[in-house]
């Protein structure tokens, strides 16, 4: 049976969250071992997940005292990654799957609000619950910005930054940690399992030059191409296309000359050939294209 006071790993980052997240889970009753919990007003550091040696000293620390789990928080306290009992880091897709999983438990057949770069398992998810998904542009504005917009109860993207507009319409470490204790509480499974349970695929990507004077009629003609040929086309921003065993997103990378390519699938090999799909659209594009120099866009149509 599930202690009534399950122990809890915390690494704060020296951050925001060392006086907010213990209050909350001490609420929770919750027994705390703490990891750089002093705030410290120097500069914020990098996200969680981007650093591998914070989650291994949580992860030692969840396993050295038998913690449902490990949270981590960067400096500022949006963010959240997770460690799970076995001392396993939670990829970003699972734990975005299991906490809109949890809303929509908590708000049947509610609206959430995922990135576009969010995998097939939220999709599942949202799926068996009867919630209603909404895509919006990688990055966090775009993501607050549709769920005010299309009042969602959930809102979060794979980097870990979710939102609890009933609490607070912005990323919120805190709160999610508190909801990731309160969803392994609820089921009474270890989170190993929960993540386990979700479905898989074989997630790759890739880089390809994008000049930045011919990005908006290429990713024009991206869309309208995949239009075409996909089960369905979500443009916002970048450009995701659904087919019936995978997906591929195409998405230009913020100021710089290039685009990311990624796509998934349960097969690792259906994965690649929706990639190299993807990456060899915007090259015969890219090259198709040439700027006369006056603001006008001349066109080749490629073979």
């Amino acid at each position: 049976m599930r202690s009534a006071r399950p122990r809890v790993a915390l690494d704060c980052d020296h951050g925001t969250s060392a006086l907010a997240t213990p209050q909350l889970l001490s609420q929770l009753g919750c027994q705390l071992t703490t990891l750089n919990a002093l705030s410290d007003p120097a500069p914020i550091g990098p996200a969680p997940e981007g650093e591998r040696g914070r989650l291994a000293d949580l992860a030692r620390a969840v396993v050295a005292t038998g913690a449902l789990l490990g949270i981590a928080h960067d400096g500022d306290s949006d963010r959240v990654a997770f460690v799970d009992e076995t001392g396993r880091p939670v990829p970003g897709a699972a734990a975005l799957a299991l906490l809109a999983g949890f809303a929509l438990d908590r708000h049947p057949h509610a609206r959430v609000v995922a990135s576009l770069t969010s995998s097939s398992a939220l999709e599942t998810v949202v799926a068996q619950r009867g919630g209603d998904l909404r895509f919006a542009a990688p990055g966090d504005r775009a993501m607050i910005s549709e769920v005010r917009r299309l009042d969602a109860k959930f809102g979060g993207n794979e980097a870990g930054e979710y939102c609890w507009p009933e609490h607070l319409c912005a990323p919120d470490g805190p709160m999610s940690a508190v909801r990731m204790v309160e969803l392994l509480l609820a089921s009474g499974a270890p989170l190993s399992v929960l993540v386990d349970r979700l479905p898989t695929e074989a997630t790759v990507s890739r880089e390809v030059p994008l000049p930045l004077e011919s990005r908006t009629s290429v990713m024009q003609r991206v869309q309208r191409t995949l239009a075409g040929e996909a089960k369905r086309v979500v443009d916002a921003d970048a450009v995701k296309a659904f087919y019936d065993d995978g997906w591929v997103l195409v998405g230009p990378a913020g100021s710089e000359p290039s685009c990311r390519i990624t796509a998934g699938s349960r097969s690792e090999e259906r994965a690649r050939e929706l990639l190299e799909r993807g990456a060899k659209l915007v090259s015969d594009l890219v090259s198709a294209f040439t700027y006369d120099g006056g603001g006008g866009d001349l066109w080749c149509d490629p073979a």
